[in-house]
Parts: C-alpha cells; sequence; structure tokens
C-alpha cells in the first residue's frame, strides 16, 4: 500500500527509451490531474539515471529486474514488470522480501498465440520452404508439395493451458484441429479451447499422439528442461515442436539432435536459453528451424500499451485499492 504522507509517491518508470515514448509519457502523466497531484514520476532512459533514481522509488516499473537493481532500492514496495513472465524478479533475495511483484500478463492473449500459429501455418504450408528457396534463387515445388499437409484433423498438444495457451487451443480449433492441453494442476476439468486435458505425468504419451507441440509454460524451476530427449525421442518425426514460452524449457542439445537426424520434423523458436542468439549457434544453419528473436509478445505500440496496464494499477496503488495481476512469488507466476 501507498505511503500515508502529503508528498508525492515517488515513482520510476523504465518502460521505454526512444524519444517519443517519453515525450508521450511525460505528457500523458502531467495531463492526468489525478497522477500529477499524487506522483512524482521519473522516466529513465539509462543506466546511469536509473540507478540514480531507485534509491528513493517507491514503485518501480521495467521489463527486467536483476539483483543489481535491488541492492539500490531502499525504499521499494512494488515492482511492475512490463511483461508477463516474471522470472528476471525470481532471485532468492528478492523472493524473501516484502515487496509486491505484478507483472503485465493480458498483453500478449492476442500476439503470442498468433506467433505460435504463426509458425504451425508456416510448417503445415511450406511457408519456410518458400522463404528458403526464395533467397537460394531455387524453384522446387515437390520439395513443398510432399511437406505440406491440412489442419482439420491433426492434434496439437500445448503444453500450458493458461490465458496464452487457451488462446492457441482456440485458434487451433478453428482451423479444425483436435487440442490436448498439457497441465501440472491436479484438476483435470475441461478448458476452453481443448478438447482434453492430461496431467504433466502423462507428458510423453501425449507427445506420441502430437502432430505439433506449442509450449506455453513459465520460466520457473519446475519447468527447466521439461522436454529433452527423451520427450523428442517420443514424438513423431513428422512431428513439429514450437516454443513461444522461455528458451529454459528446453534441452537446446537435445533439440539440435531431434532435428538433425529426423527425430522430429523441424521446430519454430522464439526463444532460447542465451539471448541473443550467438551468430556461431547450430540453429542459424537448420533449415527445418525457423525462428524469430524473441519477438512473439512485442507490437509496435507495445510500450504504450505496456504503460497503460500499469497506470491503471497505479491508480488502484494511490487509492488503495488490491493490485490486479500480481504474481506469486513461490509459484513464480
Amino acid at each position: 500500500m501507498p505511503t500515508k504522507q502529503s508528498t508525492r509517491i515517488p515513482v520510476v518508470c523504465a518502460l521505454g527509451r526512444f524519444p517519443e515514448f517519453v515525450d508521450w509519457l511525460r505528457q500523458r502523466i502531467d495531463a492526468d490531474r489525478y497522477f500529477s497531484r499524487r506522483v512524482e514520476a521519473t522516466i529513465v532512459t539509462d543506466k546511469q539515471e536509473r540507478d540514480a533514481a531507485l534509491p528513493t522509488a517507491e514503485v518501480y516499473t521495467t521489463f527486467r529486474f536483476s539483483p543489481d537493481q535491488f541492492r539500490l532500492c531502499k525504499n521499494l514496495k512494488w515492482l511492475h514488470l512490463g511483461m508477463a513472465g516474471a522470472d528476471s524478479a525470481l532471485f532468492p533475495a528478492f523472493k524473501r522480501s516484502r515487496v509486491m511483484l505484478t507483472s503485465s500478463v493480458g498483453l500478449h492473449d492476442d500476439t503470442v498465440p498468433n506467433a505460435a500459429m504463426g509458425f504451425l501455418l508456416s510448417f503445415a504450408t511450406g511457408l519456410h520452404q518458400g522463404y528458403a528457396q526464395k533467397n537460394a534463387g531455387e524453384w522446387n515445388r515437390k520439395e513443398i508439395v510432399l511437406n505440406r499437409r491440412q489442419l482439420a484433423g491433426q492434434r496439437l498438444v500445448v503444453i500450458g493451458t493458461g490465458r496464452i495457451g487457451q488462446r492457441i487451443g482456440r485458434l487451433a480449433r478453428s482451423h479444425g484441429m483436435e487440442v490436448w492441453g498439457v497441465r501440472r494442476s491436479r484438476s483435470l476439468q475441461r478448458l476452453p479451447g481443448f478438447d482434453k486435458i492430461v496431467p504433466t505425468r502423462s507428458l510423453r504419451k501425449a507427445l506420441e499422439t502430437a502432430d505439433f507441440v506449442v509450449l506455453a509454460v513459465p520460466g520457473i524451476p519446475a519447468t527447466r528442461d521439461l522436454i529433452g530427449a527423451k520427450e523428442l525421442r517420443a514424438m513423431k518425426s513428422t512431428a513439429y515442436l514450437i516454443n513461444i514460452a522461455r528458451g529454459s524449457v528446453v534441452n537446446e542439445k537435445a533439440l539440435i539432435t531431434a532435428v538433425t537426424r529426423g527425430h522430429i520434423a523441424g521446430a519454430g523458436l522464439d526463444v532460447f536459453a542465451q539471448e541473443p542468439l550467438p551468430t556461431n549457434h547450430p540453429f542459424y544453419r537448420l533449415p527445418n528451424v525457423a525462428m524469430t528473436p524473441h519477438t512473439s509478445g512485442d507490437t509496435v505500440d507495445y510500450s504504450f500499451r505496456a504503460v497503460e496496464m500499469f497506470l491503471k494499477n497505479l491508480r488502484r496503488y494511490c487509492q488503495g485499492k488490491e493490485l490486479f495481476n500480481v504474481v506469486d512469488k513461490k509459484r513464480g507466476y
């Protein structure tokens, strides 16, 4: 809850660096009479400005949080992350603290599922091969046609049945696919977007039946290397793996072996164990691996939308109301 005092609440915002955004945000806060009377906003655009502002911040919003930043925070009561995943803030010292943590869950409900379906549709239609042929100056219909497939009747297994997983399921079902969801919860009740829900203990059995697999789980210790050599070997040789979750969820060495040796047909990857991905990484050279540089959740106006979500919560904070999108620091989401 906010400090009960006559002075304004010190808020530090590090959600954008380009000048147009900074100017817009300053105008946005100044034009709001409620915030202009209650909030002392500092918009930081580089590390030096950020480090100078953090010691007095009661509220801090940023995309990623680190132990080094936390050590500078002497008065922090609430941290808001401008992304859905909270893993950057889940280090021991912060988890032990009494600082409240919220995230931007909901901002990615369309963009990430659309990216997952983009990979899926590319593999089903041979679009990724078409791009490769264009860049190589080739015309090879047979190569593409032999890999094309109808989506209707294909089985998609979505690992992770939260908001994004459910949205992916609904999109896939609109194409006539059968959708199974894999979840950690003991409850196996029907969820929107899924034809069947199975527990994590049945993961390998689900993988054996899948034509496509999409990973939509949080990046927490319980999901590290969730997909390894045994899981990949359980999949069909004609199946595709799509990861729009976190790079830590997949054992990359095992994945490279699987796609190189034909244990699976290919992979669509938006996230990686190391980002940026090193230029000498094998993924760049594998024709059956499609990649994007961790952009599945982003749009050209993302920072603006992230700030609007934060400001809605900031108003609630100033009013002493319960915040939305509160992260359970023990569970990690």
